[in-house]
């Protein structure tokens, strides 16, 4: 354009010039005509092309404005369309600028100021702290507290909210979440049941991994939730013992929706248990398969006690039959020893004196085995008087050089200070050599005897762990060997009646069992540890004389232990 201009200068230049040149020739009188029309022509073309600019850019301004229009159109029709309760405050007053439908059906209210009423009812808690928040330019993020319609009614709401950065207006999305947290107060009153209750619940899914572990299976198993879930629960609970019957049972909860029974598993610190079990499948609202719900509750205890009980129904029952045995055999041998002593007055010669004296002691050692069988079922008493370990002790040692070989040693050990018990002298003599002679007899190619006496303290977890005994001081008398041991499947018949390791003739198998009925009779107990292959230790324990009260009768005595015991 300024080429064209600097023309336009010098051909107006050269014009004027030629006005006053009296000899302007007709060609310089040309040019001049077409510089003229040619800066006419240019001229036009410059207007024209400044007017098609112009109307390019109304264009452009009358699209974007259309698009602005269609953008805010879209925008408008989000707002009031959303589920959602949506609004622009102002970020310190909280007046509202705008609300949408949802918000004010949400509010059960018509106008912007009653939106301002119930929004403003939260408490000052919480308003302080969002206006705090959002003034400092800080957003919001799904902020729950609670509002109060016109009617008084209350909800519970979701507030998330940001700063407009131009306008510094807030602007808000509120939710109500009402039904979601009256469900989710639902569930934590279920859990919090569910963690009242004395069994173990637990939520597998699929691949066995746990989901839920409640307070109960803590406290039954030992771990707590953080420790377990997510963890495989045959590892956690039934290790290579339990894994065939875990798997058996998993397998026939998924074919049969639901499963019960007995399985062995594991607390945390190793100790195996019975558990019984109640599973049932899991599913989802289209009926898929989703986990398995477990109820356990440990049947350790019980079973001890029914197996105890059952033994001693056994025990009744043998000894029932046992008395009418030995009656008989009582009938049978009491005209043996009548005869026996009416021929040795008879029969004088030395042959017949050593034979009657064999069926004589063949006779009587028959009435021994039955006053053991008839002391065992009924329970006979002897006299019971204060008695002195020490003295017990040293008369039972005497006895030992007579039963124990010389390949076995004998070593005593026993306080100075150990406490008197009350009891059958005789009785107790008779409990002690026999938990001696079976101890030498264990050790048939020598060992290690070890008597001691000694007072212990029984405490409140071990009278759980025995039913005879009552927490408080007691005297207890052990016997100890070195030798064969007992096997661990063996070791809880040792006690039943008739039951030996002997070979026969060797042994009644009534050895023990009248032992405990003894002690049992001095409101004692008895205990074994054993390791096959290391040898056995068996404890008397009877309550120390001091547990009795000055003046107090034996009798009384024996109805206090059997009431703590009830």
């Amino acid at each position: 354009m300024a080429i064209e201009l600097d023309f336009f200068d010098h051909l107006l230049s050269a014009l004027c010039a030629g006005l006053f040149v009296q000899n302007v020739t007709f060609d310089i009188w040309w040019t001049v005509a077409l510089g003229t029309i040619a800066l006419l022509v240019i001229t036009v073309g410059f207007v024209a092309a400044v007017m098609t600019s112009k109307q390019k850019e109304l264009i452009t301004k009358k699209r974007q404005l259309e698009e602005l229009t269609i953008s805010e159109r879209k925008y408008r029709n989000l707002f009031e369309q959303s589920p959602a309760g949506m609004l622009r405050i102002t970020t310190d007053q909280w007046n509202v600028a705008d609300a949408n439908h949802a918000l004010l059906r949400m509010f059960a209210v018509e106008t912007f100021d009653e939106v301002k009423e119930v929004l403003t009812s939260m408490s000052p808690q919480d308003r302080e702290y969002l206006v705090e928040r959002l003034s400092t330019g800080q957003s919001v993020e799904d902020y729950k507290t609670i509002l109060s319609r016109k009617d008084g009614t209350t909800f519970w709401i979701s507030f998330s909210a940001s700063i407009h950065a131009l306008e510094s207006f807030t602007e808000a999305v509120i939710i109500d979440i009402t039904i979601r947290r009256l469900a989710e107060d639902k569930i934590r009153e279920q859990a919090l049941l569910l963690d009242q209750a004395q069994d173990a619940i637990l939520v597998l899914d699929l691949n066995k991994t746990v989901r839920y572990w409640n307070k109960g299976a803590e406290r039954m198993y030992g771990y707590e939730p953080l420790e377990v879930v997510g963890r495989d629960v045959v590892k956690v609970l039934y290790g290579s013992e339990g894994a065939e019957g875990f798997e058996r049972a998993y397998a026939l909860t998924v074919q049969h929706l639901a499963w019960s029974g007995e399985l062995q598993q594991k607390k945390r610190d190793g100790t195996a248990i019975i558990t019984d079990c109640r599973w049932t499948l899991v599913r989802n609202p289209g009926g898929e398969p989703t986990g398995i719900l477990q109820v356990c509750t440990d049947m350790t205890e019980r079973k001890r006690l029914e197996t105890r009980f059952l033994r001693a129904q056994r025990v009744e029952s043998i000894g029932i039959f046992a008395s009418g045995i030995a009656h008989d055999l009582s009938n049978t041998l009491a005209p043996v020893l009548v005869g026996v002593e009416v021929l040795k007055r008879k029969l004088l010669d030395t042959q017949s004196q050593r034979l009657l004296k064999a069926i004589e002691s063949s006779a009587k050692h028959g009435s021994e085995m039955v006053y053991q069988v008839l002391s065992f079922v009924k329970g006979v008493e002897g006299k019971h008087a204060k008695l002195n370990p020490l003295k017990i002790v040293k008369d039972i040692t005497g006895l030992l050089s007579q039963i124990v070989p010389s390949s076995i040693t004998v070593r005593t050990r026993i306080s100075d200070t150990v406490s008197p018990v009350i009891g059958d002298r005789t009785q107790l003599h008779q409990v002690l050599i026999n938990l001696c002679t079976n101890a030498r007899d264990a050790m048939l190619q020598g060992g290690e005897l070890t008597f001691s006496a000694e007072n212990v303290l029984v405490s409140k977890e071990m009278e759980e762990e025995h039913a005879d005994a009552v927490e408080g001081e007691y005297v207890v008398f052990s016997i100890g060997d070195t030798g064969v041991g007992i096997p661990a499947v063996e070791i809880h018949k040792i006690f039943e009646p008739f039951y030996t390791t002997k070979e026969i003739g060797k042994g009644t198998g009534l050895g023990l069992s009248i032992c405990l009925g003894i002690v049992k009779g001095h409101k004692g107990f008895m205990t074994v540890e054993s390791v096959e292959g290391k040898g056995s230790t068996f404890k008397m324990f009877l309550p120390a004389a001091s547990v009795m009260k000055e003046g107090e009768q034996e009798e009384d005595f024996n109805k206090n232990v059997i009431r703590k015991l009830s």
